[in-house]
């Protein structure tokens, strides 16, 4: 042993000794908690992207059962008879009248079927020969309704 080494208490001898084995202590310690952190970090962010995916897969299953609900509903209305049915010619009231120096049958719908197409009372509509983007006569002279 050196004389310095002599001198010094046995306390103080270990003491560079101790700092390393705390120091690797700490080290590992650190390392151990990183390690754990990442793990923990992996595992909560694939629990994620599964609930992710199955609130997907709801979702699209939701939507899907309210197409085939509103599909079943059209398909029961088809079967039990209670659809709407179209307007028919012989089922609307009709009388002639000369439009333009022309004899035009006239049909009258109800207030209610016209307010479906957007119609007011009064209005006049004219149903265009082909094709459909042919100009009308612009003087038409309808008759004074009663």
């Amino acid at each position: 042993m050196s004389q310095t080494e002599s001198q010094l208490p046995a306390d103080q001898n270990d003491k560079p000794r101790q700092d390393v084995g705390y120091l690797i202590l700490v080290a590992a310690l650190v390392l151990l908690i990183m390690g754990t952190l990442t793990f923990l970090w992996v595992r909560e962010r694939g629990q994620r992207q599964r609930a992710e995916d199955a609130l997907r897969d709801a979702q699209a299953a939701l939507a899907q059962a309210d197409k085939q609900a509103q599909a079943m509903q059209l398909i029961n209305s088809f079967n039990t008879g209670n659809t709407i049915r179209a307007v028919s010619r012989e089922d609307l009231p009709s009388q002639t009248i000369n439009i333009s120096g022309k004899d035009r049958h006239v049909f009258t719908i109800g207030r209610a079927a016209g307010e479906r197409f957007g119609f007011r009372g009064g209005d006049v509509v004219i149903i265009a020969g082909e094709p459909a983007t042919a100009t009308t006569d612009a003087e038409l002279k309808l008759p004074a309704t009663k």
